[in-house]
């Protein structure tokens, strides 16, 4: 169809330009009607009616490059004042390279998810196909914010759909059970790990650690409780359960010690062994009864008792503390020829420091009783 001068004249007249490039383009005169598309074009890109814009240049088929140029511009303005998304629904519905509105599309997902717009970040998230390295840092700080919020439900689903590590979930969760558990919100706690799925097995170390701090300041129902409820195993407890068995023993209160043997399945060989120090020092306090209670009470061997008897009353005689070390001697009822030198010794010094009411006692007390060889050897020591 000709265009003919009655319709140009009238054409003058209408300001639609959609409607001249109609009209033109009916008219087979390609070049007016291209001209009269590219200006609504740019009006409603500039408008922000990109799907009419994408619409003017299929149906006029507006070359790539005839609209290039002003895309990009307006693409960097929209960049420019902050509307990144329309920045980048520009660069993807006019084919521009990715590396030219990806970054926009970044920007606009950034915002919604700072906004806690979840919803909307990640439908721009799929829709411009937002590389996961781009988001992975800031959505690991979504999901510990979400956390921190208790919104489990949609930690969890952000740790899944963006595969957030094992260890940084694990690592949030410690943090937060940690508190939960200090403040005895135990209900939280469970709800915590519900809602992330997280096993409590998978929480052991928070778990022992408040066990631990309980047991060790005296919270002996609370330590129960926090063990019974996460299935705490006796052996990730003995440590601090064998150190307050030690301040038990120390302090004489027994009842409470063999308790912790039995509720806790100590080990017998630590019992036996912190029994053995507690005895140690107690020779030196020259606690005799508690000594023999402790050795009854924890099954201590005839040996060690005898050997540590031993090892103090040599140290007494070497002191020159005779009265002591005779009363061990006679205590422990200690065999001669483990103590026979420490006696000679001490004999001889209290006889050369003209102490001789002590060398008189160390004689009698330790060699007389039972003359016999030993008795005969003092004799001729003399």
């Amino acid at each position: 169809m000709k265009t003919s001068e009655g319709g140009k004249n009238r054409m003058k007249y209408v300001k639609d330009n959609l409607a001249k490039a109609r009209y033109y383009k009916a008219a087979d005169d390609f070049e007016k009607s291209k001209e009269f598309a590219i200006e609504e074009f740019k009006l409603k890109i500039i408008q922000g009616n990109l799907k009419m814009a994408e619409m003017i240049q299929k149906e006029f088929n507006l070359p790539f490059e005839a609209v290039n140029n002003y895309v990009l511009n307006v693409l960097e303005t929209n960049k420019e004042k902050g509307r990144h998304e329309i920045a980048a629904r520009i660069g993807k519905i006019f084919k521009l390279s990715p590396d030219k509105y990806i970054p926009s599309a970044i920007k606009a997902f950034e915002t919604y998810i700072k906004r806690e717009r979840y919803q909307k970040a990640f439908q721009i998230e799929k829709e411009f196909s937002i590389p996961y390295n781009e988001i992975k840092n800031l959505m690991i700080e979504v999901f510990e914010l979400n956390v921190s919020k208790k919104r489990f439900e949609m930690a969890a689903f952000i740790a899944k759909e963006y595969k957030i590590s094992g260890e940084k979930v694990i690592d949030a969760t410690e943090k937060t059970l940690r508190n939960y558990l200090y403040s005895n919100r135990f209900d939280e706690a469970d709800k915590l790990c519900d809602g992330l799925k997280i096993p409590k097995r998978s929480l052991m170390k928070v778990t022992v650690d408040e066990f631990k701090r309980r047991f060790n300041s005296g919270d002996y129902a609370g330590a129960t409780f926090v063990k019974k409820h996460y299935k705490i195993p006796n052996e990730n407890v003995h440590d601090i359960v064998l150190k307050v068995f030690n301040y038990h023993i120390n302090k004489k209160i027994f009842d409470v010690s063999k308790l912790l043997i039995k509720e806790y399945s100590l080990p017998k060989e630590k019992v036996r062994s912190i029994a053995e120090k507690v005895v140690e020092d107690l020779f030196a306090k020259n606690d005799f009864a508690t000594i023999h209670k402790i050795s009854k009470e924890y099954s201590l061997s005839k040996d060690f008792i005898k050997n540590a008897a031993v090892k103090v009353f040599k140290e007494k005689m070497t002191k020159k503390k005779y009265n002591t070390a005779i009363n061990i001697k006679n205590e422990f009822k200690l065999p001669r020829d483990q103590i026979l030198n420490s006696v000679l010794n001490g004999y001889k010094n209290c006889m050369n420091s003209k102490q001789l009411r002590l060398a008189e006692l160390i004689k009698r007390e330790c060699l007389e009783k039972k003359e016999g060889f030993w008795g005969k050897l003092l004799k001729k020591s003399k």
